[in-house]
């Protein structure tokens, strides 16, 4: 399997992510047509479609100089380009972390390279990749393997600095060339970012390979470890199947990867044909590569299947060459295989995200609601019908006065409604004041006393910038406990029982927050040891490494705050627009009485105006009913679970209940 297979599985899902958002769009689209349009519900479709547009698939390559990193990207594209898309020569390797991908916003077929010498200020890499005039941009023709060589051998560029220069910039000296002419010149990578953009299905489809250099890349670039890592779907560290493990490789894995999701961890014992031996049989050499793989899967605590021996020069040369024996027995296919089923099962979570399900289970929620009026109106017109003619005007009366009791039933739930939002609003300004400004200048002070005495405060002031945050989590989690047995006081009522199975989806849970912030503590902490155990840190890493920590305890701070506002405004929904949407239709229906009142003869007018507007219910009936078809039908939508949060009712129509009973 290659990666055209990898291409035709995502393009299935991509279809289904489109059909998906095409729905959510037409029921966005007939709610804002309907009369009865709700904020709060646009909102809960706009989040799911904001979900469903967010689909990248990220791989990460990470390893120590010569692994063979770029020549497994290599492997991997070979087909679609007719040569080594990188350079991978001895001479000629990447000196700089590579992104390849698809963005709209960048031409096509484009090479993008950051200068150096952006290492530095203080700005991150992750802003320069929102400043164009930074990067110097190289077109290519992607049909000419010679153009694509040509352009992209560019990132391979190094230059001769001074050794003052280079470690301004974040080198150690220690690792690196000296200029055969002048030893107090040493040899750095030209570039500090390379992007590709390339007009390819599988790159539009959301695929992204990140390529990271030797060097220590990881060190000199601590966004690359304190974010694009966390943030990949799949991570492939490489190993020599031809040479035991050894200690930065260990370093590299107890640094930067052992904290990272197990499930998307692969490990690549690459160059397995430096095993082939003449005088060895097949059986000895298949042998050998599986002690090899054993150890390595012993060694770093992962099952066998996770660790995939291969060897993508004799992939690169098999693919060249059409050689299928060749092919297979680089077992490049396996780990193809492999790495597609993982990045497939990431892509499926996507449509179980619970953002998702809530807008679905919303569209469910408003056909029931709108089939329990419909049924409740086939009821009165049928009783309109069937009373004598000298009643007529009683009959209208009986109509309107029971309207006006399950309208009063509906506005007094909705005071009360109310009511309940106002204690949850003193709830919520409870919740929201344990990170606000206040607090969170407490946290970045910590970070300033750490930038500004490095030598003396980065430790500490590391240290004291997680323990206030894990102070002020430890006071959230005790206000969540209070605004949760509020929403249990709410969701409890005796009247109403159907209600108590939605509380479980409705608390407020700080589980996948506490850790994150766990995760990136660990990643910092390990971070500044590896950081501790140089010899000579340099000044732009420890600067850099502080803004990276400051960058993702921003995010993380901003991302609990807007989930704690998401968590108020959706906390009685599943109460609320049931509410909202019977009043509405109520409402309706007793102006069109008072319209009728006013007619010369009330009961004939009263059975067109309601046949008309059974009729039109009914036409949005039909309408929600063909949606919730088709996303039912789509092969990915998955049944709701403990993660889910859930906005449904009781689904079952009127019509099914007394079928039931």
């Amino acid at each position: 399997m290659d990666l055209r297979s990898l291409q035709r599985q995502l393009a299935g899902y991509e279809q289904h992510r489109k059909d998906l958002s095409s729905k959510l769009l037409a029921f966005e689209r007939w709610h804002f047509e309907s009369e009865f349009h709700n904020p709060e519900v646009s909102q809960v479709i706009q989040r799911a479609l904001t979900m469903l547009q967010n689909h990248t698939l990220t791989t990460v390559i990470v390893g120590e100089f010569s692994r063979g990193k770029t020549e497994l990207i290599n492997a991997l594209l070979f087909p679609e380009y007719h040569c080594r898309l990188l350079p991978s020569r001895p001479s000629r390797t990447t000196m700089c972390a590579t992104e390849i991908g698809f963005d709209q916003e960048v031409p096509s077929n484009t090479l993008q390279l950051l200068p150096i010498e952006t290492r530095r200020g203080a700005t991150s890499l992750n802003a320069f990749k929102r400043i164009p005039k930074h990067w110097v941009t190289i077109h290519f023709d992607a049909t000419s393997p010679a153009s694509v060589q040509d352009a992209v051998g560019r990132i391979a560029d190094c230059k001769y600095v001074s050794e003052s220069e280079a470690r301004a910039l974040g080198f150690n000296c220690s690792m690196l060339n000296r200029h055969p002419q002048d030893i107090h010149k040493v040899e750095i990578p030209a570039w500090r970012f390379a992007k590709i953009n390339l007009n390819h299905p599988l790159f539009e489809l959301g695929l992204k390979l990140i390529d990271t250099p030797g060097l220590n890349a990881l060190g000199n670039e601590p966004e690359l470890t304190l974010s694009t890592l966390p943030e990949a779907q799949a991570v492939v560290f490489m190993l020599s199947a031809d040479a035991p493990i050894s200690a930065t490789d260990k370093a590299t894995w107890r640094d930067y990867i052992s904290s990272e999701d197990n499930s998307k961890i692969l490990v690549v014992l690459n160059k397995i044909d430096s095993l082939w031996e003449d005088l060895s049989s097949d059986a000895a050499i298949e042998a050998s590569i599986q002690t090899v793989r054993t150890t390595t899967a012993l060694t770093f605590g992962l099952s066998l299947q996770q660790v995939m021996p291969v060897s993508a020069k004799q992939a690169i040369l098999a693919k060249a060459s059409n050689d299928k024996a060749r092919l297979k027995r680089s077992a490049f296919g396996e780990f193809e295989s492999v790495l597609t089923e993982q990045l497939v099962q990431k892509h499926k979570t996507l449509c179980k995200h619970a953002l998702i399900e809530d807008a679905i289970a919303l569209i469910h929620q408003t056909r029931d609601q709108l089939s329990k009026r419909l049924f409740e109106q086939d009821s009165l017109l049928a009783s309109l019908q069937q009373e004598p003619e000298e009643t007529n005007q009683q009959s209208l009366e009986e109509i309107r006065a029971n309207i006006k009791h399950l309208h009063r039933k509906v506005h007094q739930e909705a005071l009360l409604l109310k009511s309940y939002q106002r204690l949850l609003n003193r709830q919520f300004t409870s919740l929201s004041e344990v990170f606000d400004h206040k607090q969170q200048d407490k946290v970045f002070n910590c970070l300033q006393n750490a930038a500004s005495d490095p030598e003396s405060f980065l430790r500490t002031g590391l240290h004291a910038c997680f323990a206030q945050i894990h102070l002020n989590l430890q006071k959230l989690a005790a206000e969540a406990t209070h605004a949760n047995r509020l929403l249990a006081d709410i969701y409890q009522r005796p009247k109403n029982p159907p209600e108590r199975a939605l509380l479980k989806s409705r608390l407020l849970k700080l589980g996948r927050r506490q850790r994150q912030f766990l995760e990136i503590k660990h990643r910092s902490e390990h971070y500044l040891e590896h950081l501790l155990e140089t010899s000579s840190v340099e000044e732009s890493i420890v600067r850099h490494f502080l803004l990276s920590v400051s960058q993702e305890v921003r995010h993380f701070i901003i991302d609990l705050n807007d989930g704690l506002e998401t968590w108020y405004k959706q906390a009685l929904t599943p109460l609320a627009y049931p509410n909202y949407y019977q009043k509405q239709l109520l409402q309706k229906e007793l102006l069109n009485l008072s319209r009728v009142a006013k007619t010369e003869n009330p009961r004939q007018e009263q059975a067109r105006t309601m046949r008309l507007e059974i009729s039109h219910q009914e036409g949005a009936l039909h309408t929600l009913n063909a949606l919730i078809r088709d996303i039912d039908t789509l092969e990915l939508v998955s049944k709701p679970n403990d993660n889910v949060l859930p906005l449904t009712m009781a689904r079952s129509t009127p019509e099914k209940k007394a079928a039931k009973g």
